[in-house]
């Protein structure tokens, strides 16, 4: 069974997610680069656990997440996005949309490739090239606002 992590966010922090080996912690900050904590094999997931306990005493909530993306008939993933990662356009009931996909959430990662590392142009090319496009995403506000860059996440994911 996964581990979850809740996710929770304050004007510094907000955090990513599941896994079924927790032997790292990722931290993303400003707009998506990110430092990432490894324990070795002898130690406990115990270590990961105290600095998440730690983080949620200074953060609220909310919760980033992992998602396939599937292309429709034209091949295309009905979406736009800025050159920051933050989705402009959602396809209203499209395939992007049906897997969570929402006008304001902040794109990341894109197949594993950090956004933060990426031209708009090269964001683009990957999102029309890669034959399985998966994104690490921070959704938008209740309200539909993107998240501020300032924020920072952690989450874990398997080495």
């Amino acid at each position: 069974m996964p581990f979850v992590v809740n996710i929770y966010h304050t004007p510094n922090i907000f955090t990513q997610f599941v896994s079924n080996i927790v032997s790292s912690l990722r931290i993303y900050y400003h707009q998506g680069e990110c430092i990432t904590v490894h324990v070795s094999q002898d130690s406990e997931r115990d270590e990961l656990m105290e600095l998440v306990v730690r983080l949620r005493t200074v953060t609220l909530g909310c919760q980033a997440l992992e998602m396939a993306l599937r292309r429709n008939g034209v091949g295309q993933l009905g979406f736009h996005v800025q050159p920051d990662g933050v989705v402009t356009q959602v396809e209203p009931n499209g395939l992007a949309w049906q897997a969570g996909l929402r006008q304001g959430a902040r794109l990341v990662e894109i197949c594993k490739v950090a956004v933060s590392t990426l031209t708009h142009d090269q964001m683009v090319d990957l999102l029309k090239t890669s034959i399985m496009v998966t994104v690490s995403v921070i959704p938008p506000q209740p309200d539909g606002t993107t998240r501020r860059l300032d924020l920072l996440e952690f989450g874990f994911e398997p080495v």
